[in-house]
């Protein structure tokens, strides 16, 4: 499976959660839903990771994200510079605290989420 495939099967794991109420676990799909279709985008532009680890760490791909596709290549508008880390935040504190996340940011996560994949989606694999 791609990793267009895997973001796109997260986006879509991540909907049927946000109908089932289950918010927490639908921001953590949404993270990894944008980290898996960010890690696509990188490895399809030839930009890879500098160490010789298999897996992509995330720290490494949210800057690489701003630097490369936002600043630089200008492939994500700026307004998308904060969404990974954002992502990222939500992702820990729907998946290790006790509260749930309610309805909202749940909701706002998706909708980025959605614009993030298009965006990308347009940008780099649509034109390549």
């Amino acid at each position: 499976m791609s990793g267009v495939e895997k973001a796109r099967e997260s986006l879509k794991s991540a909907r049927i959660l946000f109908e089932a109420e289950c918010y927490d676990s639908c921001a953590s799909r949404c993270y990894y839903a944008m980290f898996q279709m960010a890690v696509a985008a990188l490895i399809k532009l030839g930009i890879q990771q500098p160490s010789r680890r298999e897996r992509y760490s995330h720290d490494w791909v949210q800057a690489t994200v701003s630097r490369e596709l936002i600043h630089r290549r200008k492939i994500l508008p700026a307004h998308m510079a904060n969404a990974l880390p954002n992502a990222l935040e939500l992702r820990i504190r729907a998946d290790y605290r006790e509260n749930q996340l309610s309805r909202k940011p749940a909701e706002r996560m998706l909708k980025k989420c959605e614009e993030f994949m298009n965006c990308l989606h347009q940008e780099v694999f649509a034109n390549g």
